[in-house]
């Protein structure tokens, strides 16, 4: 099987060789663009096949992310289950060592906001970064209005059915 580089060098043999007819499709060059096109179909086919692929890996990965995501939550409650428990513990029997380890508790505080806090307390996040608004762009270049440092244009993508 060629590979894409070879397919697309064949198709420009093929135009060259159709300039120098002068554009008379002889039985060769009919027989070697058949040969290139079934060439090109096959390549492609097997691309798509990888593409598809390689996007069903790609869902894969994520729903498996999520998936890990959602056990290492459980674990995380599992965590903070078992900490209560030793905690009810050392408030029962005191400081005590188990194994190498000294379970103990530590004395920390916290400040929960009951209500309204003064503004002075307030903390301000920082503004976003300032971007360009494309969609309000796309808009005054769609209606003939000059925008400085914009231009509007098209691309092609890929689309597989």
């Amino acid at each position: 099987m060629p590979t894409m580089y070879d397919i697309h060098r064949d198709f420009d043999a093929l135009w060259t060789w159709l300039e120098e007819t002068e554009g008379e499709v002889t039985p060769e060059i009919q027989a070697l663009t058949e040969v290139a096109e079934a060439d090109l179909r096959e390549k492609s086919a097997r691309y798509v096949h990888v593409i598809r692929d390689y996007e069903a890996t790609i869902k894969g990965i994520k729903e498996e992310g999520a998936r890990l995501n959602a056990r290492a939550a459980a674990f995380g409650k599992r965590v903070g289950y078992l900490k209560g428990i030793l905690l009810e513990c050392v408030e029962c029997y005191g400081k005590y060592e188990a194994g190498s380890t000294t379970i103990s508790r530590r004395k920390s505080t916290y400040v929960e906001i009951t209500g309204e806090v003064p503004e002075s307390y307030m903390v301000q996040p920082p503004p976003p970064d300032a971007r360009p608004d494309k969609k309000a762009i796309t808009k005054a270049l769609k209606a003939g209005q000059e925008v400085a440092g914009a231009a509007m244009g098209t691309r092609f993508s890929l689309a597989l059915k």
